[in-house]
């Protein structure tokens, strides 16, 4: 998947990438999942309530797509494919991603990780609003880089 994004060369350098390839990606994924590419991010029956993090990109506002409904919410209808292109939209490597809002403005979304890089705290504050009476149990947070293997040595 990455080749058909960025293309054979991994630099990322002051380069940008068309967000269509990344978009049919996506697609792609969705369809081997029997998923329409017009699926909404918002699925009150999924299980586990998920979410992903992306700032608007005028004001910084953090503004998380989300599997469920948040009183917060200024984003309702986005569809898997707006939630990916927004979360991906790291200012070097993609335009920022537009989403209708609540009111029908147009919002340009960008990646999370501006602001949020480590969108931990904010899955646990999302917990604790969700399930106020239940400790937390598991944070997976997925990382975007490329890491060295280590051995770790048993005690």
């Amino acid at each position: 998947m990455c080749k058909q994004i960025f293309g054979s060369k991994h630099t990322f350098r002051g380069c940008r990438y068309y967000h269509t390839k990344l978009e049919r990606q996506v697609e792609i994924l969705l369809e081997k999942q029997r998923l329409s590419k017009t699926t909404l991010m918002r699925d009150d029956s999924c299980r586990p309530k998920t979410f992903t993090v992306a700032v608007e990109k005028d004001t910084g506002q953090f503004s998380p797509l989300c599997s469920y409904v948040r009183q917060s919410d200024r984003v309702t209808d986005c569809i898997i494919v707006q939630a990916a292109l927004a979360t991906s939209a790291a200012p070097w490597a993609f335009n920022p991603a537009s989403i209708k809002s609540k009111i029908g403005s147009k919002i340009d979304l960008i990646d999370g990780g501006v602001g949020h890089n480590n969108p931990a705290n904010d899955a646990i504050i999302e917990a604790k609003e969700l399930w106020p009476d239940n400790n937390l149990g598991v944070i997976v947070s997925i990382g975007n880089r490329f890491c060295r293997t280590q051995s770790i040595s048993p005690i």
